[in-house]
């Protein structure tokens, strides 16, 4: 596990610690899949790209649907902050 993973992952403990790991790839996207409560959260980095987020449905294999935020860090400190908060923001407005 690389060091950005390894921060998002103590960083969703802090945030949601009922938080269900569903997918992790240290060297692909996306970095870090989770389930918290019927939300999910995906955390990706494309090497290319600034900050983005955007909320897309799922249905899972089981026939459980929601919302998925997919958060794009970024490359810069800045764009991690950003990224952070809007995962908080996510799962507290979504009262996770």
């Amino acid at each position: 596990m690389d060091q950005h993973t390894s921060s998002w992952i103590n960083f969703l403990a802090q945030i949601a610690p009922d938080y269900l790991l569903i997918q992790q790839a240290a060297d692909g996207n996306p970095l870090l899949r989770v389930q918290v409560g019927e939300q999910r959260v995906c955390i990706i980095k494309e090497a290319e790209s600034s900050f983005s987020f955007w909320i897309e449905r799922y249905e899972g294999a089981t026939g459980e649907s929601g919302d998925e935020l997919v958060v794009d860090t970024g490359m810069e400190v800045e764009q991690l902050r950003l990224a952070r908060n809007v995962v908080e923001a996510f799962l507290k407005r979504r009262g996770v």
